[in-house]
C-alpha cells in the first residue's frame, strides 16, 4: 500500500508514527536548504527493491532521532529536476544536508543503527559549542553555569597584569575546550579575580594566584580545583580525569552555590576595571573624628 498517497508537500508520510518528511521540488528549498537543522534525504523510486528495503530502516532511524535530525524522502521519478541537481543516478541515493554547509553523500550502512550512528555524530559535529561567558550577573551564572552538569569557572588576572591580548588568550583556551567537549553537558564561564569573591571562597580559589579554574556540579554541590598550570593541555587532562572520576571533589563550603554579584562586562579594552563603588563606603569615615569647622575652612 502507498502510505504517501495523501501526503502533500512537506507532510510527514505514513501517519503519526512516521517522522520521514515527504519532499518535492516545490518545498525542498524552504524545508531543507533554509533549515538550521541537519537533514538526511533519501532519493528513491517506487519500483526500486533496495528502496523498499531501506524504507522501514529509514523510518526507524527517523523516529529514533525525532527532534534531533530531520529525515526526508524524495520520489526522484516525480522530482527529476531535483534529483539531477544533486547528481542522483541510482536508487536509493542518500544525501546529507548540514545546516549552512556543503551537501555530502551518505556512504554508511543502510540499516537503522548505522544510519542513526552516522546522523548522531554528524549532528554533534554541527552543533555549536556552548558560549563562553563572563559572570556579569546571577542570572548569567545560573543560566550558563550552575544549570550545566559540570561547569568550568575560570578566574582571570586583573587586566593590568595581562592586558587585553593576554586576557583574550586565556578566554580562547576556554573557547577551544568548549568546542572540544561540546557533546558533553558542560558550561564555561569566567570572572575577573576578586570580582566574584563569594564564588571564589565557595570553590576554594585563592592562594594559588590567577588564572585559576574550578569545576562545579551545581546539582550535587560538589567542586574540584585545577592544581596544574592554566594551559590547554593541563586543563584537558583535568577535564578527562574529572570525568573519569579520578579527581577528588569537595563539598561547596556553605552547602549552596553562592549568588554572583552584578558587574559590568569587560569591554575588550586594556583599561583597568575600577570596581571601587561597593568597596568604599562613606560610613567607614564615621569613626574618624573630624573637626568640621576646620574642614570647612580648608575647603
Amino acid at each position: 500500500s502507498n502510505s504517501n498517497s495523501n501526503s502533500g508537500g512537506g507532510k510527514k508520510s505514513g501517519g503519526s508514527g512516521n517522522h520521514v518528511v515527504e519532499l518535492s521540488e516545490s518545498d525542498f528549498r524552504s524545508q531543507v536548504l533554509g533549515s538550521n537543522e541537519l537533514w538526511l534525504v533519501a532519493f528513491v523510486a517506487p519500483w526500486c527493491g533496495h528502496c523498499q528495503r531501506l524504507k522501514p530502516e529509514w523510518k526507524k532511524a527517523a523516529n529514533e532521532l525525532a527532534g534531533e535530525v530531520k529525515f526526508g524522502q524524495v520520489d526522484a521519478t516525480e522530482n527529476q529536476q531535483l534529483a539531477s541537481e544533486y547528481g542522483v543516478r541510482g536508487y536509493p541515493t542518500i544525501k546529507v544536508f548540514p545546516p549552512g554547509g556543503d551537501v555530502e553523500n551518505y556512504e554508511s550502512g543502510r540499516d537503522a543503527s548505522s544510519i542513526v550512528e552516522f546522523a548522531k555524530s554528524k549532528a554533534m559535529a554541527n552543533r555549536p559549542a556552548p558560549e563562553v561567558v563572563q559572570i556579569t550577573s546571577n542570572e548569567v551564572f545560573s543560566e550558563s553555569c550552575t544549570s550545566a552538569q559540570i561547569c568550568f569557572v575560570s578566574f582571570l588576572p586583573d587586566i593590568l597584569d595581562t592586558g587585553a591580548d593576554g586576557r583574550t588568550a586565556l578566554v580562547d583556551i576556554q573557547k577551544e575546550l568548549a568546542e572540544k567537549y561540546k557533546s558533553r553537558p558542560f558550561g564555561w564561564v569566567w570572572a575577573v579575580g576578586r570580582q566574584q569573591s563569594e564564588i571564589e571562597t565557595a570553590f576554594d580559589i585563592g592562594g594559588f594566584g590567577y588564572p585559576a579554574l574550578a569545576a562545579v556540579n551545581g546539582r550535587k554541590k560538589k567542586f574540584a580545583t585545577l592544581h596544574g598550570a592554566y594551559t590547554l593541555d593541563s586543563i584537558q587532562d583535568f577535564v578527562n580525569h574529572l570525568v573519569a572520576g579520578r579527581i577528588p571533589t569537595g563539598s561547596i563550603s556553605g552547602g549552596e552555590v553562592p549568588s554572583a554579584v552584578t558587574i559590568s562586562a569587560w569591554d575588550g579594552s586594556d583599561a583597568p576595571e575600577f570596581e571601587y563603588e561597593e568597596e568604599f563606603d562613606l560610613s567607614d569615615l564615621d569613626d574618624i573624628d573630624l573637626d568640621e569647622d576646620s574642614v570647612k575652612d580648608e575647603l
